[in-house]
C-alpha cells in the first residue's frame, strides 16, 4: 500500500518534469519571447503542483 501511494505521488512529478523539459526545449528552438513567457508561467504552475504534492500524499495516507 505504501508503495502504491509513493508511485501515485512520484508519477505526476515525473510527468511534470518531462512536460517542463519539452516546453523549455520547444521555446528555445522557437526563441520567441511569447513562448518563453508561457514556459515561465508553466514552470510556476508545475512548481506549485509539486509543492502541493506532499499534502496530497498526506491526505492519501490519512484515508
Amino acid at each position: 500500500m505504501a508503495l502504491e501511494l509513493i508511485e501515485r505521488w512520484i508519477g505526476p512529478i515525473v510527468q511534470i518534469q518531462q512536460s517542463l523539459e519539452s516546453s523549455i526545449k520547444e521555446a528555445l528552438e522557437v526563441q520567441e519571447w511569447t513562448s518563453m513567457t508561457t514556459v515561465f508561467a508553466s514552470i510556476v504552475d508545475e512548481v506549485t503542483t509539486i509543492a502541493e504534492a506532499p499534502n496530497v500524499l498526506h491526505h492519501c495516507i490519512c484515508l
